[in-house]
């Protein structure tokens, strides 16, 4: 008797256990989703998304439950037939989270999903102007001076989400939270917000390959900063000279170094700036050197012609994985580098009036 006592009260035990493990319970709201249709929980595969669990909507309601030994980021979605397929993106942990799959998708309950909600939330009002201002570029009648105007205001606009991101990511630096808002919004900050977060990362988040490749990214920055010396490399000549960055620097007060390509729209546009400077100061020592991000040869040099660029130019015509752009952490172009005769770098990424403004100062 006291033995068969004492199975059962291990069995009681072992099970009172089991319902005090750490557990999750998603309780989802999916209003006008018709019921059968199925929610998937998702999660991301490179760009493809696994399925890792579903549910079924009954009076445009679902659930799903189970355990989560660590915060993760996935992904609830359906596709009603004939409809628009619903998503967000949220985090899987212990604790109940409660989930609007339709509408102004939300997800809370728990801390890493209301630390979440709250950026999304702030972020959304500027998300909102974004896409009006937007619109009105399609409207073919505006005037240069109103064109002008929108693009002052998509510039404030994204002044302003790039403060709300640093600021969510600096509240959540040693959260999940943090580290995927530091992947997926780092371009809406500067290189100086970027170093500071990046040093505000557990040690951990440097296991995320997205994490590691922003961190090296920065690294190249600031060996490459104004005040720097430049790093040499050689390319080669459109008439097939090899040449050293060096070999220019060495010969001009000042050196202007362009990444372009024949293919890029606002590096053709950015030119006439770029060669009026030429014209006016290349006989007081300043110098342009242009290097290609471009595959064709035969479109480099036509280029070079059809814009009159008379200056040096080199190329390794590996388009965007140059070396030399690989060197300098170019991610995007037009992009230059000012450098003096001594081999310092005054200033990256100068360009339009603040170039015109420079280039006065140095040689007034």
């Amino acid at each position: 008797m006291k033995k068969t006592l004492f199975i059962l009260a291990a069995g009681v035990m072992a099970l009172t256990s089991c319902n005090n493990e750490p557990s999750f319970k998603i309780t989802g709201k999916a209003e006008g989703i018709a019921d059968s249709t199925w929610v998937y929980l998702q999660e991301a595969h490179g760009m493809r998304l696994a399925k890792v669990d579903s549910a079924m909507i009954l009076n445009e309601a679902f659930t799903l439950s189970g355990r989560q030994d660590t915060t993760v980021l996935r992904y609830l979605s359906a596709k009603p037939k004939g409809g628009k397929r619903q998503r967000i993106d949220f985090f899987l942990e212990n604790g109940n989270i409660n989930v609007n799959l339709c509408g102004e998708a939300s997800a809370t309950g728990t801390p890493s999903n209301d630390a979440y909600q709250a950026f999304r939330n702030e972020l959304n009002d500027s998300k909102k102007a974004m896409e009006e201002v937007y619109a009105k570029f399609r409207d073919a009648s505006l005037t240069n001076e109103q064109r002008i105007e929108l693009q002052q205001q998509v510039g404030t606009l994204m002044s302003t989400m790039g403060d709300v991101a640093y600021k969510h990511i600096e509240q959540n630096a040693t959260n999940k939270v943090g580290e995927h808002l530091f992947v997926e919004y780092n371009d809406y900050i500067s290189t100086e917000q970027q170093q500071v977060l990046v040093g505000m990362l557990p040690e951990e988040a440097m296991n995320n390959r997205k994490v590691q490749r922003i961190a090296q990214h920065l690294e190249i920055l600031a060996n490459t900063g104004v005040g720097k010396k430049f790093t040499d490399f050689e390319l080669t000549t459109p008439e097939g000279k090899p040449i050293k960055l060096s070999e220019v620097v060495s010969k001009n007060k000042y050196t202007l170094v362009d990444f372009w390509a024949s293919w890029c729209a606002p590096c053709r546009a950015e030119m006439p700036t770029v060669k009026a400077a030429f014209d006016k100061y290349s006989k007081k020592g300043f110098g342009i050197v242009g290097i290609s991000l471009d595959n064709d040869e035969n479109a480099w040099k036509k280029s070079i012609k059809d814009m009159n660029m008379t200056w040096t130019h080199m190329s390794d015509l590996k388009g965007v994985d140059c070396k030399a752009a690989l060197l300098y952490g170019i991610q995007s172009i037009p992009y230059t580098l000012l450098i003096d005769q001594k081999g310092t770098i005054l200033a990256r990424n100068i360009r339009g009036e603040a170039f015109e403004k420079k280039l006065e100062e140095l040689f007034k």
